[in-house]
């Protein structure tokens, strides 16, 4: 199929790998790209919100590129390609130092895309790529608040936080799950559980780990 990628002439065969399903669409690896492409027309990014999502600079947050368009109808966007080679090392074993380094950069994405009156709606474990980095892909279901939305504005930090913290609290209970470390994941999400909305949560994850060196040292001891 011809699509166009902005003003350049891309064609998907069927040969292109797909490295992502999703709810909305597949994502392929083109090139040095990702390329997102949707295969439903409801609950999903808008032209006009993607356009404007691609003008915002962030670190960890994929965000589109350029945008895709088929018989001249929007049609999905290209990202920017993160290996998800397998890493050595899980989340739970990364230095406490680098997990919440890794965690703030995220953190500071969050604050800067609330500023942008961008809503982070459908984040969810299928959208991380962990290959020694922390990232999260496919802003598909992103929505942009209007103006007038004073309220959902002024609270929209704390709303976007709020869901990362839902996501890294979930795959932290995910990779405990891996090592079978049943004990530990109902105890850890009961300390987790806890956070306090009103503190990020690198602080409180540091808070919970103390002078352990990653978390899985923290569950050994629970």
């Amino acid at each position: 199929m011809n699509y166009k990628l902005e003003r350049k002439d891309i064609t998907l065969n069927g040969k292109q790998k797909i490295i992502g399903h999703g709810y909305t669409g597949n994502v392929y690896q083109y090139g040095n790209y990702a390329l997102k492409i949707f295969d439903k027309v409801d609950d999903v990014l808008d032209e006009e919100t993607a356009r404007y999502l691609s003008t915002i600079r962030t670190s960890r947050i994929l965000l589109p590129k350029k945008l895709i368009y088929y018989k001249d109808k929007f049609k999905g966007y290209s990202m920017k390609l993160i290996s998800n080679k397998p890493n050595s090392k899980s989340i739970i074993n990364l230095p406490k130092d680098k997990l919440l380094e890794d965690i703030e950069l995220l953190e500071d994405d969050v604050t800067t895309l609330s500023s942008k009156r961008v809503l982070l709606n459908g984040m969810n474990l299928n959208n991380i790529i962990f290959n020694g980095n922390l990232y999260i892909t496919d802003p598909s279901r992103y929505s942009l608040l209007e103006l007038s939305d004073l309220d959902k504005i002024f609270n929209l930090d704390d709303l976007n936080q709020f869901q990362l913290y839902l996501l890294l609290n979930n795959i932290i209970i995910q990779e405990l799950n891996k090592i079978q470390k049943q004990s530990g994941v109902s105890e850890l999400k009961e300390l987790l559980d806890e956070k306090d909305s009103n503190i990020s949560y690198s602080e409180y994850l540091s808070e919970i780990i103390g002078q352990n060196n990653n978390i899985k040292t923290l569950v050994k001891k629970l």
